[in-house]
C-alpha cells in the first residue's frame, strides 16, 4: 500500500464521538497502531481507524 494519512477516533456504545487521537502519517508497508486510551468507565465502545479509502470500527467492551 502506498503511504497514507491514519485517522483514529473512540465513540460510546450509541457511536458518539469520545475522543479523537492526532492524525498520523504511515509510510507504505505493514503499520502496528497503538493508543492510549483516555480515562474511561467501564463499558461498551467502539474504535475507528479511517484512511482516505478505508474506515475500519471495531467495537470493545472496557472492564478494570
Amino acid at each position: 500500500p502506498d503511504a497514507q494519512v491514519l485517522r483514529t477516533a473512540l465513540s460510546d456504545d450509541r457511536h458518539q464521538p469520545l475522543h479523537q487521537w492526532p492524525d498520523e502519517s504511515a509510510p507504505s508497508g505493514n503499520r502496528r497502531v497503538e493508543r492510549a486510551l483516555p480515562e474511561l468507565a467501564d463499558g461498551t465502545y467502539h474504535f475507528e481507524l479511517s484512511t482516505g479509502t478505508q474506515r475500519t470500527v471495531r467495537r470493545f467492551r472496557l472492564q478494570t
